[in-house]
């Protein structure tokens, strides 16, 4: 399909708000008549997938995830308005969806019942602080934490079933497995690490100062590696 080829043919260099609409919509266009708007789910997941149960991709599963990448830089603090009545963007929103889940699932039918058990008790004690806001991703750089992605919480709920929850069970699960820091927010102005390695982690209550010091060092690309195909900021905070 060259997605991306129509998309930066039509864009022309410009990256105003309008002339990336407008190249977006020319190639949800050419898409709609590829994959038509009345596609059954089940015929849309055999477009992208070799084998849907599996959700192993195909040639325009990384077709349409190459035009989000292309196009994230200039849509991703938009607001979700702008890209909701998109046929591209929807149908993105429902193949990240298949493709979250089953990554997850993956973790779940390998590891062993002790490490999801404590996978699942660190995620309940991130879900249960009130009010959270995000979670943030420690690196060390030069003595001094860094923060090297930003997670928003707002559908950390295992009762929510939202793709997003998968994404960062999955990165939990990284974290747990090889070791890192995690520091959660709260709109309580309460700030919570989480150290984690080994299948083992604690959580501790970080100096209000300290953690606001670090939230303010916050940059737009720790934002932008914190989301997923189809989704901007806007509808995730």
């Amino acid at each position: 399909m060259d997605l991306t080829g129509r998309f930066t043919g039509k864009l022309g260099g410009e990256t105003d708000f309008n002339s990336v609409r407008n190249a977006i919509e020319s190639v949800d266009a050419f898409f709609s008549s590829v994959l038509r708007k009345e596609t059954e789910e089940e015929e849309c997941l055999q477009f992208f997938f070799k084998d849907e149960k599996a959700a192993q991709p195909n040639e325009h599963y990384f077709d349409i995830m190459d035009f989000w990448k292309t196009i994230e830089p200039y849509v991703w603090n938009w607001a979700g308005e702008d890209l909701k009545d998109f046929w591209i963007i929807r149908v993105m929103k429902e193949v990240e969806t298949v493709r979250e889940v089953a990554n997850y699932n993956k973790i779940l039918d390998q590891e062993t019942k002790e490490h999801l058990y404590i996978l699942r008790r660190m995620s309940e004690s991130i879900e249960d602080l009130p009010k959270k806001g995000t979670a943030l991703k420690l690196c060390r750089d030069e003595n001094a934490d860094k923060i090297e992605v930003v997670y928003s919480l707002r559908y950390f709920d295992e009762q929510c079933y939202h793709p997003y929850r998968e994404f960062i069970m999955q990165n939990l699960y990284m974290l747990l497995k090889n070791g890192g820091r995690l520091l959660v927010t709260t709109s309580q102005d309460e700030y919570f690490v989480y150290e984690m390695g080994h299948f083992e982690w604690k959580r501790d209550r970080m100096d209000n100062q300290e953690a606001y010091k670090i939230c303010m060092s916050r940059e737009d690309s720790a934002i932008r590696k914190g989301l997923i195909a189809g989704f901007v900021y806007d509808e995730l905070k």
